[in-house]
């Protein structure tokens, strides 16, 4: 994109969102690879709260969250940025993100295109470019205004309704992707945090694969004490550490049993980093509701 491309969409900024090229080991980030029939170009769907808290990753798609209820946070990169209702996230295919701190009324539409999707758009007109980047330069959070949030609800409700005809669906997830791109190009821009390197560094720790990550090492690692580094977590990641750690654990137990079904619940937890298979299992119950099914 050019430099006057960039000044007409405003994204000529410092890094703010997806700073993280070469900082993270690349078995800490966890890639998905979402669910979309091979049919369709795209999806949408509503996320509720479900009281756990998900593995950072990324995927290559370009991804549109549009809160409408409640509360949230996103940790993308080095920043924290606060989900309430209008707020409006795009994320791209180089930017980890994390949702974190939900409260039990959050509710959010979530849409996904895939990059021919944006490559499409991007070819239209200039003011599209940035969606077929990587992870652009800017903020890439605004908090559209109700009128605006109204009609965006309405356009979401109408897409989720063509899945049942591929084309109309796929048309409509081009349209939505060009609708909401405007829309947020017109929206209003909304502050983030700089998460304190401590705290930084330790959700960092705590998603590698291995689980030594005690609040002992931690604050070693980050140079702070312990009680300094739990109120500093908790106040700008919403959990506390053992919460935070328990959920990269339920988090590594779900990603064992899908890659090595043959293992049974207790070794799974164990590989997670569970201490016991009673601490796995109150975990669990706390998370879903109801214990682990399965042997």
């Amino acid at each position: 994109m050019s430099n006057h491309q960039r000044a007409n969409t405003g994204f000529n900024s410092r890094k703010a969102v997806g700073d993280t090229k070469g900082e993270y080991p690349s078995s800490s980030v966890r890639r998905d690879f979402l669910a979309i029939p091979p049919e369709l170009n795209g999806r949408i769907s509503r996320h509720g709260y479900r009281g756990r808290i998900a593995s950072r990753h990324l995927h290559e798609e370009v991804e549109m969250n549009l809160a409408f209820h409640g509360s949230a946070a996103y940790l993308v990169g080095k920043r924290r940025y606060r989900l309430a209702p209008g707020a409006m996230i795009w994320l791209f295919p180089g930017q980890d993100h994390i949702l974190v701190d939900e409260s039990p009324d959050f509710r959010m539409w979530v849409f996904v295109a895939r990059p021919v999707v944006a490559r499409t758009l991007a070819k239209r007109g200039a003011e599209y470019a940035v969606l077929a980047e990587d992870d652009p330069d800017g903020s890439f959070v605004r908090r559209v205004d109700d009128a605006e949030l109204g009609r965006l609800l309405a356009l979401c409700e109408v897409v989720e309704a063509q899945i049942d005809d591929p084309v109309s669906y796929n048309c409509a997830i081009e349209f939505a992707a060009a609708a909401s791109w405007r829309a947020f190009l017109r929206a209003a821009a909304t502050d983030s945090i700089g998460l304190h390197p401590a705290v930084e560094c330790a959700v960092r720790l705590l998603h590698g694969e291995e689980d030594g990550a005690t609040i002992e090492r931690l604050a070693q690692e980050t140079g702070l004490s312990a009680s300094r580094l739990s109120r500093l977590f908790r106040a700008q990641v919403g959990v506390p550490i053992a919460a935070f750690r328990n959920a990269q654990r339920l988090e590594r137990f779900h990603r064992l049993r899908e890659r090595a079904p043959y293992l049974n619940l207790a070794a799974a937890a164990l590989e997670a980093g569970f201490g016991s298979y009673a601490q796995f299992y109150r975990v669990y119950v706390a998370a879903h509701g109801r214990g682990p099914a399965g042997r």
